[in-house]
């Protein structure tokens, strides 16, 4: 089967864009013919070529390359240059598909799906949007449900919130495709087989980008608590700014925190997240939305014990796995729930444990792959022999 993979934002490689570049290369991997496209050369054309897959960028013009929306509407005529530039660059984007013969395209947002409206009308190639988080009620929504054959929720929790009569007519478009990980590569390391490290602090990474979505804010407040208890808590987040509004952002963390630099990391943009898992001893995710983060299945790999916002996801999984999550936008809960493991090691590595064997059965690549296979037997029908 010839597919295509595509996802506008260029310069990322976050929970979405890792999921979609492990499916394309499972998906070569499987013998399938495969090609990702983006919207200009950065992060995400560079993780293509380190995973041996072929990339081509279709350029988009300037507004499409905008992605916080009030730093677009900031600017003269913002909303109308975006419209323009999207209908155009829909053409050319669905031309480029269509000329390479892929009979299916994944795309890993909502607006990536909305670039590909022009398809819609002949169903060639069929349409999947990987929704990595809850798809917002609204026209945009609404739209982005008639282009697509398929919406793959990457887990329950990352449920529609469309009315309840556009649910039931758009029901059969919707499957669950939870992802997976080289588990192997997150295998704890000694060091935190003594639930120390050498200086007696306690670590807290998080993994994500620097956005009030999520919920950084809510996580330096809450480690500020629990160093306000007397505990040394140390905070590493992972993770780049995305454009004016983004950096803005940072700059008020940081104006709003004292002395933030003894105890806080912002420790940018990194491809392999690996180290940083392993030198900490509790992950963190304060999000307000989320579908099924890849990081925390990377972190439960990794052995360490989780604290999460229940959004999504993300809290039935750290539920399952014996970990902590709490109400979404509540410092003072999400507090409690770090400084339980901080003074407690045993509870923390007992929780890191626990997590490590729960996705050790569900969320193996060799999973990841089987259920993609079989959402795309399902959506594609036409006989292309053994792939």
């Amino acid at each position: 089967m010839r597919l295509a993979f595509f996802d506008d934002r260029h310069d990322e490689v976050y929970g979405g864009q890792e999921n979609l570049l492990l499916l394309a290369r499972l998906a070569a991997d499987r013998g399938h013919d495969v090609i990702c496209y983006t919207t200009a050369s950065g992060r995400f054309l560079d993780s293509v070529t380190e995973r041996a897959l072929r990339g081509q960028v279709v350029p988009a013009p300037a507004p499409l390359l905008v992605f916080q929306r009030r730093e677009l509407l900031r600017r003269p005529l913002g909303l109308a240059r975006m419209i323009a530039a999207w209908l155009s660059y829909s053409l050319r984007l669905s031309r480029a598909i269509r000329s390479s013969g892929a009979e299916l395209v994944m795309a890993s947002s909502l607006r990536s799906c909305l670039m590909l409206w022009i398809l819609a009308p002949w169903r060639r190639p069929k349409v999947a949007l990987y929704a990595q988080n809850s798809i917002p009620l609204g026209a945009q929504a609404a739209l982005g449900a008639l282009i697509c054959d398929r919406i793959c929720l990457i887990g329950r929790g990352a449920a529609p919130t469309f009315p309840r009569i556009v649910r039931s007519v758009l029901a059969r478009r919707f499957v669950v495709l939870p992802s997976g990980r080289d588990l192997a590569r997150f295998a704890p390391v000694a060091e935190q087989a003594s639930g120390r490290l050498p200086d007696g602090a306690v670590r807290v990474v998080t993994i994500a980008s620097i956005s009030p979505r999520k919920g950084i804010h809510i996580l330096t407040d809450a480690v500020a608590r629990v160093r306000a208890g007397g505990h040394d808590v140390r905070l590493t987040v992972v993770g780049s700014t995305i454009g004016q509004f983004s950096q803005d952002y940072l700059a008020e963390l940081k104006r709003s925190t004292p002395g933030w630099e003894s105890w806080i990391d912002f420790a940018g943009w990194h491809d392999d997240v690996v180290p940083f898992l392993h030198a900490a001893d509790v992950f963190a995710l304060a999000s307000f939305d989320e579908g099924l983060p890849g990081v925390l299945i990377e972190a439960m790999a990794a052995g360490l014990a989780c604290v999460t916002t229940d959004v999504g996801s993300a809290g039935e999984l750290v539920r399952e796995c014996g970990g902590l999550d709490v109400p979404v936008g509540d410092v003072a809960a999400f507090a409690a729930a770090l400084e339980r493991y901080v003074v407690s090691p045993d509870e923390r590595l007992a929780a890191g444990t626990a997590a490590r064997q729960r996705v050790q059965v569900q969320y193996t690549l060799e999973a990841f792959g089987e259920r993609f296979e079989t959402m795309m037997k399902g959506l594609v029908t036409v006989d292309h022999g053994p792939a």
